[in-house]
Order: C-alpha cells, then sequence, then structure tokens
C-alpha cells in the first residue's frame, strides 16, 4: 500500500496571522504573492516586469516544464486588488532582475528560493504557527482559498498549471469544519 503525503493547508486564522506579521518589502511581496496567485516558487523567483500587464491585472509566468523543459509551459495568472497593492511599492526589488538582464546576464532571480524558504519560514514563526511552513504549503492555501470562494475546480487546475486533475485534487485539502460549513449552506441554506 502506498501512502500519499498531503501537505495541510493553512487554516483561515493561521493565514491572517501570518499576513499580519509579514514586514514590508522582500517579506511581504513573497508571502502576499504566494497566498493571492499560487505560484510556484521558481516561478515567483524568476518573475519578469515586463510579464505584468497592468492595465489587465495578470502576470505571464513560465512553470514547470513538459516535454521541452525547465520553465517552458506558459501561463496567465489573474493578478487580485491584493497582489497588485504588494506590486506596485516593490517594483525596485524586481526591477533589479530586469536590470540585470540587460546587463547580459542570462540568469538572475529578484530573490533566491532558499531565502524565499525562510522569508516564508520567519513569518510563520513570528505568527506563532507551529507548524512547519513553506512557499509550497502557501500555494496549497492559494489552492482551497479558490474553492472556498467558490471556483470551479478546473479553473484552480489552469491557475496552478497542472495538467491532471487528480494533481489538483491534491491540493484541495479541505478541512472538516470547511466541508460542513458548505453543506450546510448549500443544503439548508444556512450561511
Amino acid at each position: 500500500m502506498s501512502y500519499i503525503y498531503r501537505r495541510e493547508p493553512l487554516r483561515q486564522d493561521e493565514e491572517l496571522r501570518l499576513l499580519s506579521t509579514v514586514q514590508a518589502g522582500r517579506e511581504r511581496l513573497a508571502v502576499v504573492l504566494f497566498l493571492e496567485t499560487g505560484m510556484r516558487i521558481s516561478e515567483l523567483a524568476e518573475l519578469d516586469l515586463r510579464a505584468i500587464d497592468w492595465q489587465l491585472h495578470r502576470v505571464t509566468v513560465y512553470g514547470k516544464g513538459g516535454k521541452t523543459g525547465h520553465n517552458s509551459k506558459r501561463r496567465v495568472i489573474p493578478l487580485s486588488k491584493k497582489a497588485m497593492e504588494v506590486l506596485a511599492p516593490n517594483m525596485g526589488l524586481l526591477e533589479r532582475r530586469l536590470n540585470e538582464q540587460r546587463k547580459g546576464r542570462t540568469y538572475s532571480v529578484w530573490v533566491h528560493c532558499r531565502t524565499m524558504n525562510r522569508l516564508v519560514h520567519t513569518c510563520a514563526n513570528r505568527a506563532l504557527i507551529t507548524r512547519n511552513v513553506c512557499p509550497h504549503m502557501l500555494r496549497h492555501t492559494f489552492a482551497v482559498n479558490c474553492l472556498r470562494k467558490g471556483l470551479d475546480v478546473r479553473y484552480v487546475m489552469q491557475l496552478l498549471g497542472h495538467e491532471r486533475l487528480a494533481t489538483t485534487q491534491g491540493y484541495l485539502n479541505l478541512s472538516p469544519d470547511d466541508v460542513c460549513e458548505q453543506f450546510h449552506k448549500k443544503w439548508d441554506g444556512n450561511a
């Protein structure tokens, strides 16, 4: 019998505590964008300013590759109001990467993946969350929040950049409280 490891997303109270502890700059940019976009850590590390469409409130990212290799899959992610609000004042952090690219360097990130892991872990410690919180857990939290807000699982699949529905379903670990609340809301008409 094979065991399937499921990373539990943050509970809503943990998410609020985490957001309340983030400081300005890289911490705020990383934590909020993970929670608001569901980006992979590599996608956020390699985020390119030119990929942000400010008028349409979306960003194009290149994620996990299929047959053609690393970062070959293109997808468009909508940017929420909160994501736009955190991006605008932090453009300097991302501009550094664009300037590095202009100087002819082939690979540069605005913050390294290990640093992002450390930032998220530090914020979680400050928020007194005892579980091991990492960027991928925030991606899971984004997926569950999409369901809580009523998005169809097929849209969540697209947002996360998955090819198979089964992969997305592994991200959708709803708590028993979520299930009961949703049942009563739909079945009994209780709010």
